[in-house]
């Protein structure tokens, strides 16, 4: 049985087709790293030509393991709540953690108006599901978690935000653990994290902040070689790209990227 059941519910299939979940697969990556048991799901494989519909969703998680992490845009969020409140009334048992650029911006919200939702995790996740893990396996007490938000004796906790990661290379490859990473006919790769503009519209800052952390150069070419292994003679070839929201404001560093 494994420990986590991690979903994904990035869906991007009109305009690029199934496009790599690189967040989710940076958190499976982590959790695989650190020792944990994962069923990774990708919703985007899910053999239904409505993917809106609640039922489909239950569906998909039925078997999960007894924690559930979801991963999610804005757009699929209000659907999700509607399939969670329906897995909660069968599995009470079951502990679902909610994640991404959609749960980060309202989190607190999601908790005070939807009473069977369990917790929010806001922002980068990497390191606070693993401590997250560790907590509600070991069934101890979240007030120590940063990071997340949850309910506490029937009130919503929010707990001091969580540091940034400084050292992006620190992080496993995220294509280690997909077993099916030829399937994807667009896959991204990390730069960088961050934006150090603030729109109201654009939840980058939200979740990785606004200031701009940067990978290794070295590293990331050393990432895209291992990533062209893993895709090889695969036709036709996957649209790589970067992921990163400033990718060209530094002019000196894209130039230097080029020449590697």
């Amino acid at each position: 049985m494994p420990d986590i059941t991690l979903a994904s519910f990035l869906l991007d299939r009109k305009t690029r087709g199934e496009t790599f979940p690189l967040g989710p697969m940076y958190i499976s990556s982590v959790l695989e790293q650190n020792g944990y048991r994962v069923d990774f799901r990708d919703y985007q494989f899910y053999p239904a030509e409505n993917r809106f519909n609640v039922e489909h969703i239950v569906s998909f998680l039925k078997d999960s393991a007894d924690i559930i992490g979801i991963s999610t845009m804005c757009n699929f969020l209000p659907f999700l709540v509607l399939a969670i409140e329906k897995i909660k009334q069968q599995f009470p048992q079951k502990v679902v953690i909610l994640g991404g650029p959609g749960p980060t911006a309202v989190g607190r919200q999601l908790l005070t108006s939807f009473p069977f939702l369990d917790i929010i995790v806001f922002g980068e996740g990497e390191k606070t599901v693993v401590e997250l893990m560790e907590h509600l396996l070991a069934k101890r007490n979240l007030d120590g978690v940063s990071g997340i938000a949850f309910k506490n004796n029937g009130k919503v906790q929010v707990n001091a935000p969580r540091e940034e990661i400084k050292d992006l290379d620190s992080l496993p490859s995220p294509y280690h653990s997909c077993k099916n990473l030829k399937d994807y006919s667009t896959i991204g790769v990390l730069s960088g994290r961050g934006c150090s503009f603030g729109y109201s519209f654009c939840s980058i800052p939200t979740v990785f902040g606004r200031k701009v952390r940067l990978r290794k150069i070295e590293k990331v070419v050393e990432e895209i070689s291992l990533l062209y292994q893993f895709i090889e003679n695969k036709t036709p070839m996957p649209q790589v790209f970067f992921s990163d929201d400033t990718l060209v404001m530094d002019k000196g560093r894209l130039l230097e990227f080029c020449i590697n």
